[in-house]
């Protein structure tokens, strides 16, 4: 049996194993893939930009108005369907493939439960 992991360790190998993964196969979903690993980066760090404004906008009350990410979902959504227009969401089924593939991966059931504790 392997040794509990650190949460240090345990964010790394889920943000490396899972997180990476998962949002460069969606990406790639819709047409989108890096050309190099400068342009990776750049996502990757786009992704992250998004991530703390939402949060720093959630932590906002609002009486009114859309919130950053639904204003970002929107506009995301209405360049979506002049790209693609009779794109299916395969959203769902990606996510339950996902959770079966991790549920089925011991370092990621190992990685999880350190986050928890």
């Amino acid at each position: 049996m392997t040794e509990p992991m650190t949460k240090e360790a345990a964010a790394k190998y889920l943000y490396d194993n899972v997180h990476v993964p998962v949002f460069f196969n969606r990406l790639n979903d819709l047409g989108v893939a890096p050309s190099n690993a400068a342009e990776a980066q750049t996502m990757l760090k786009m992704a992250a930009q998004l991530d703390y404004l939402q949060q720093k906008e959630s932590e906002k009350t609002q009486a009114a108005g859309q919130s950053l990410l639904q204003k970002a979902a929107s506009h995301l959504d209405q360049i979506l369907n002049q790209v693609a227009p009779n794109l299916n969401n395969p959203l769902p089924a990606m996510i339950a493939a996902t959770v079966k593939q991790a549920s089925d991966n011991p370092e990621i059931v190992a990685a999880c439960l350190a986050l928890q504790g």
